[in-house]
């Protein structure tokens, strides 16, 4: 039996492995600038 999580953990290195690759490779605040905006929150700075 194939569950939804299979994917998951074939893909191996768990998510430590997984959150230094996402630093590396993707615009953390960008990404968050731009969900603060849709969600019409306010970013204090």
């Amino acid at each position: 039996m194939i569950s939804f999580l299979d994917p998951l953990m074939q893909s191996g290195g768990g998510l430590y492995a997984q959150r230094i690759v996402t630093r590396g490779r993707y615009d953390i605040e960008h990404a968050r600038a731009k969900a603060l905006e849709a969600a019409g929150i306010e970013r204090e700075e």
